[in-house]
């Protein structure tokens, strides 16, 4: 999907403008597409602190073993706060 795609591009390399996220898809048909929800795209800068806490063996073990998605929300509002 486009979602799938922009998502993992950003993984690779966070997007500074709207122009890398079209880039990162494949096709006219799907930049089209994207046009639609332009507006809700917002570009911000990586936040490390999180993306740390994400990628760390503590969010791994935490977050990935519980019932409710929820927990690894709060987990990271903790960490920005």
């Amino acid at each position: 999907t486009i979602a799938s795609k922009i998502v993992k591009a950003a993984k690779i390399e966070p997007f500074r403008t709207k122009a890398d996220v079209y880039a990162a898809l494949d096709s006219d048909v799907e930049r089209e597409r994207l046009k639609n929800y332009d507006g809700f795209l917002l570009i911000n800068q990586p936040n490390i602190a999180i993306k740390q806490f994400k990628e760390s063996q503590i969010c791994k073990y935490e977050c990935k073993g519980r019932i409710s998605s929820s927990y690894e929300m709060d987990q990271i509002k903790a960490v920005q706060s």
